[in-house]
């Protein structure tokens, strides 16, 4: 493969915009647009939950709107405002299956007299399913390339040739592996490469990347890819096609349920793992289910050795339980901390979005001042795999979880 042809971004989908003014969810109106929830001094009510959700999602905070509609059915499941908020949530993100699939909850909670409201929303995530973006006949040609694209494009072209010419099955799979990690980067900032997906698409399918090669016959098909007469194009979509993994919605995105999470799961099951100036010892965590069926936290466990010279110590948590430290070097003993409180705040029941299901750990340090953190779980798609993305990190999405997984960041379910 010598070259690259490009064709050009084509028009993107027409943005279907929430009405929702004067719609009325239960006790609580929508809140007006610019008007932002103010932080309670006390833990929030259900209705005051669901109004500080209308006013996020006004906003266009959408994440932290699902948060609120969670904890709101947290409070009461037998309630159907927080599903009907989370539906519009969802449909504001254009994830109409699951937008639809929460207001089904809703319409079975609701009373009669708001179903037709209900209804009306229906309609709408209806329609927006069924839409279907336009595929220009002649798609304008992009600018060209800055030299330094091109130069990230000649290096994507080397990494598949070297890979051609791999001895061994391991030789080749790392450099594949390099090929996605590559380009990535360089589809974020040259997203209208159509042959630098297809080749994508092509990589990803030989490593078994379910997320990364839907993700990129998607793009095929945003770029005019399906009425291409390229040989390689279309000998491409139909590996995703028949591995399934051509449709619309990604395949294999239905969310996971509580009891998929249950169990304990060993972030070091071959042993201590060495990192920048620790040595990470021990690392498990364990869920549960309440009597309701909802996710619940057992234990969140870690040890760990600290290295950088006099100041080397051991450190222990566990929530719920205490955190510990031990100074290794005598003198510095006296600040030995032997035993800080551990909270586990919340455990939010699962949380779909983007063809990834995750949980939520809210955990408070009470060490001197209490320190609130949250942390977020997720599975694989093979419901084999327990994945940590991160405290407080805004970057909650499959691609995150993918990454993690080729570094082999996660971990695995303990035989019980």
């Amino acid at each position: 493969m010598k070259s690259f042809s490009r064709i050009s971004r084509i028009a993107p989908l027409v943005q279907w915009r929430l009405v929702i003014a004067g719609i009325m969810i239960g006790t609580c109106t929508l809140a007006a647009a610019g008007e932002s929830p103010q932080a309670p001094a006390e833990p929030l009510s259900y209705d005051k939950l669901i109004a500080e959700g209308n006013g996020l999602m006004k906003e266009g905070k959408l994440r932290e709107a699902f948060s609120a509609a969670a904890e709101a059915a947290k409070l009461d499941s037998k309630r159907f405002e927080a599903y009907a908020l989370t539906a519009l949530i969802l449909y504001e993100k254009q994830e109409f299956n699951d937008a639809a699939a929460f207001l089904g909850k809703a319409l079975e909670r609701a009373p009669e007299e708001k179903k037709a409201k209900l209804g009306e929303i229906g309609k709408m995530i209806a329609a927006a399913k069924s839409a279907k973006p336009a595929t220009p006949a002649n798609p304008p040609k992009p600018a060209p390339l800055s030299k330094e694209a091109r130069r990230k494009l000649d290096t994507l072209v080397l990494i598949t040739e070297e890979a051609d010419r791999a001895k061994t099955a391991s030789e080749r799979e790392t450099l594949l592996k390099e090929f996605i990690e590559k380009s990535e980067t360089f589809l974020a900032e040259n997203p209208d490469e159509i042959n630098v997906w297809s080749l994508r698409a092509a990589v990803a399918a030989e490593l078994d990347e379910r997320h990364l090669a839907w993700k990129a016959g998607r793009e095929i098909v945003r770029l005019g890819g399906a009425d291409s007469d390229d040989p390689k194009i279309r000998k491409v979509l139909a590996v995703l096609d028949r591995k399934g993994w051509f449709g619309e919605h990604e395949p294999g995105d239905e969310p996971l349920s509580p009891k998929d999470f249950v169990g304990k799961w060993d972030f070091l099951p071959d042993g201590p793992k060495t990192m920048p100036s620790r040595i990470l010892r021990s690392y498990y965590v364990e869920f549960g289910l309440t009597e309701e069926g909802q996710i619940r936290l057992i234990k969140r466990y870690m040890k760990m050795t600290t290295t950088g010279g006099d100041s080397d110590a051991e450190m222990e948590f566990e929530a719920p339980g205490k955190s510990t430290l031990r100074h290794l070097n005598p003198k510095f003993r006296s600040t030995d901390n032997k035993g800080t409180p551990i909270t586990v705040d919340s455990v939010n029941y699962l949380t779909h979005q983007s063809g990834l299901t995750y949980v939520t750990l809210r955990i408070t340090t009470h060490y001197n001042t209490p320190s609130t953190t949250s942390t977020y779980y997720a599975l694989d798609p093979t419901r084999k795999k327990l994945v940590e993305l991160g405290v407080d990190d805004v970057k909650v999405s499959t691609e995150l979880l993918n990454e993690r997984l080729r570094k082999g960041m996660y971990g695995v379910k303990v035989a019980q």
